[in-house]
């Protein structure tokens, strides 16, 4: 199984490359995270702890639980679903007349009030229903119910800008939870007392019913009864019973009306009714002081005296009056005690007397139904005053085993999370798109990278090293490429010598098929880049001199038309340049006067001299600078062109149709990929099909240069 190698060196640099997108993310996200901590409202939650008994039993009767629910989860994820109800939660709106407060009440926001000051909408606070719901849903928001594990303990919290409001809310919530639990058992019982009572009229007309049913069968069969038992006080008894029903009711009747006529003072309807003499007499002197008043004058003595007079005449016939009415009752009552207790000794006689078995049977039946139905009227009765104890004497089976208490600091935002979150989000952030911006937007930081990206194998890493290098007041080298004289043992040298390598290996085949042929030419190779600055002029100087070295016949060309620098690396100055050249191929002595030899090595070269502001690119697909290059490849083994970067010009594209072997420059860190990926494309399309494109990484920081040091006594003492 093949391993992944994990190179911490290539990380740490890295992220010591890309720390300032690293700190740039990590102080915009901790900036913003903490301006938004900052500005937001702090926010108390106080809550309060509710147990659920549900082994709770009533007062009077301590084996009947109160819930009138199983037990179990079932159980108190119901309670937390009650605690959670709008019924719950109207009922606090209610007691708390929260339609008013400050911060569950019905106000507008700040949209609706920046609406109306740009008179784009008139604002108007809602009413009714809708109000109701506004304040529901700013409270539902701000309770949280949740069940403490699988314990029976429920943990009621409430939220709000002030920490006391946040305790009386949860404590208010949990309050009217506890009225609304003991409320509902108790209009449970009150509901089953009113079934009993609704019961209880029909056990009560069972009862008549059955009476009625026994007395009317013997006085149905009184006269069959007499006859059989020889009981001839059996039906004397039957005729005084009868005659104390009629009676009773005559009497009923009398009552009634004589207390109609006492309420209309119909004193001689009342005195005709109830046959009272001293009623009579009282009559009689209201009559005749009546008569006295119409003789009298109005106003007169004699008149006031007969009006006080009339006065107590009234009241003493309204007492009279009712002290009759009370008499007649009290004779009802009388004759139904009497009559009760003369039809119970009916019953006894005709049941103790020998009676057919028919007979009976029948009583004996009409009997037992008429005490099962007074047994039945007697339960109900008792179980009604039962349910009406209970009702009074009920409990809670819920209770608050701890109170809410004001918080003492926000539980909302926690400042100090929210900084610690956004440190360490924004730091993976921040690392996430070094890498990122590295491996896929960035610029390339190693082979690999550049092999999975481009697709073409990079052949050589030519290490960065300090051109600026100062020993006291003398400097050193103005061109990287004066290494190769400089240091020739250098890291910086070897990676131009494995550029070489690469070359030279992949022109074997050229050159053989050459020999065979006895046509043997210089080979061009094209140094480009993508876009400026990546260092491909110092490299194709750098190659120049190590093939030059080697005894090669070697001619650099710097085909930059437009901002050449060769002669600046060269240390020449010249008036003219390649572009007057091709713009002047008749005369040669400009072709002599471009062509420079290198100080450093026998390498030669064809310089440019200012940049030119005109287009080049006629000049770079013009017949002159093909001769030119053909006329070289006849003289020199090597022709190393100095392209322009491709993205930024099109003379490059041109110049990759004369290239045997194109050599792209791509410095570490800084070319992104997408104009690498864009300029190797455009190469494609243009270079000679048999034309191979070398990848080469210029300017490497760190990474796999580690290995360098490792072996740094291969190198020459000055190693940068």
């Amino acid at each position: 199984m093949q391993e992944t190698e994990i190179d911490i060196r290539a990380i740490i640099n890295l992220l010591r490359r890309r720390i300032r997108l690293i700190l740039a993310t990590i102080i915009i996200v901790v900036g913003a995270a903490m301006l938004y901590a900052f500005s937001l409202t702090p926010t108390f939650t106080s809550s309060t702890l509710i147990l659920v008994d549900i082994d709770a039993t009533e007062i009077l009767n301590p084996m009947e639980q109160t819930g009138g629910i199983s037990s179990g989860n079932a159980r108190i994820d119901s309670e937390v679903e009650i605690l959670k109800s709008d019924n719950i939660l109207l009922s606090v709106i209610d007691k708390k007349n929260l339609i008013t407060d400050p911060e569950f009440g019905v106000k507008t926001d700040w949209g609706d009030n920046l609406l109306s000051f740009l008179r784009i909408k008139d604002i108007s606070l809602p009413t009714g229903d809708e109000a109701l719901n506004s304040v529901m849903a700013k409270l539902k928001k701000a309770i949280s119910v949740k069940r403490k594990g699988l314990t029976y303990l429920i943990s009621l919290s409430a939220s709000s800008v002030s920490p006391q409001n946040a305790a009386n809310t949860a404590n208010a919530v949990a309050d009217a939870y506890i009225e609304a639990q003991v409320q509902s058992t108790i209009e449970n019982i009150l509901a089953a007392r009113d079934i009993l009572q609704s019961r209880m009229i029909v056990a009560n007309q069972t009862i008549i019913a059955s009476e009625q049913s026994f007395d009317k069968f013997i006085s149905d069969n009184i006269d069959n009864i007499t006859v059989k038992t020889g009981r001839v006080d059996i039906a004397q008894m039957r005729q005084e019973l009868e005659r104390l029903l009629r009676a009773r009711q005559d009497n009923v009747a009398r009552a009634d009306a004589v207390n109609q006529n006492i309420s209309l003072k119909n004193w001689v309807e009342v005195s005709k009714d109830l046959q009272d003499e001293a009623l009579q007499e009282l009559q009689r002197q209201n009559d005749q002081l009546n008569a006295d008043m119409s003789n009298v004058s109005s106003g007169s003595q004699l008149q006031i005296d007969l009006q006080a007079e009339l006065a107590k005449i009234d009241n003493s016939l309204l007492n009279v009056a009712n002290n009759g009415l009370s008499a007649l009752r009290q004779s009802i009552a009388g004759d139904q005690v009497k009559a009760s207790q003369l039809r119970q000794q009916i019953r006894t006689l005709v049941i103790e007397s020998s009676l057919p078995a028919d007979i009976l049977t029948k009583i004996y039946t009409l009997q037992q139904n008429a005490e099962i139905a007074r047994s039945q009227y007697q339960t109900l009765i008792s179980r009604i005053q039962e349910l009406e104890v209970q009702a009074q004497t009920q409990i809670a089976y819920s209770r608050v085993v701890s109170e809410a208490l004001p918080p003492s600091n926000p539980s909302y935002p926690n400042k100090k999370l929210i900084f610690l979150l956004s440190l360490i989000s924004s730091l993976g952030l921040g690392v996430g798109l070094a890498f990122l911006y590295e491996n896929y937007v960035g610029g390339f930081s190693s082979e690999d990278q550049i092999e999975n990206v481009l697709h073409l194998p990079v052949v050589a890493t030519i290490p960065r090293i300090d051109i600026t290098k100062n020993e006291g007041e003398k400097t050193n080298q103005l061109s990287a490429a004066d290494q190769i004289g400089i240091s020739p043992l250098s890291a910086y040298s070897e990676g131009i010598r494995r550029l070489r390598f690469s070359i030279d290996h992949s022109l074997k085949k050229k050159i053989a098929d050459q020999v065979k042929d006895e046509k043997v030419n210089g080979s061009v190779i094209l140094v480009s880049s993508a876009v400026p600055n990546e260092g491909k002029s110092t490299i194709a100087l750098s190659l120049g001199r190590t093939i030059a070295q080697s005894g090669r016949r070697v001619l650099l060309i710097d085909c930059d038309l437009r901002k050449p620098s060769l002669h600046r690396f060269l240390g020449v100055k010249k008036s003219v340049g390649l572009a007057d050249y091709l713009q002047n191929s008749d005369d040669s002595s400009i072709l002599n006067e471009v062509i420079v030899s290198d100080k450093e090595s026998p390498l030669a070269a064809i310089v440019g001299s200012q940049n030119s502001e005109m287009p080049t690119d006629q000049l770079a697909c013009s017949r002159e600078l093909a001769k030119l290059i053909s006329n070289a490849k006849e003289r020199f083994e090597y022709v190393i062109l100095d392209s322009p970067p491709i993205l930024p010009v099109i003379d490059g594209l041109y110049l990759a149709e004369y290239a045997d072997v194109i050599a792209m420059v791509i410095r570490w860190g800084a070319t992104s990929q997408k104009e690498a990926k864009e300029a190797i494309s455009q190469l494609n399309t243009s270079k000679p099909a048999n034309s191979k494109i070398m990848m080469v990484l210029n300017q490497e920081e760190g990474g796999k240069q580690g290995y360098r040091y490792k072996y740094s006594s291969y190198y020459s003492s000055y190693y940068n």
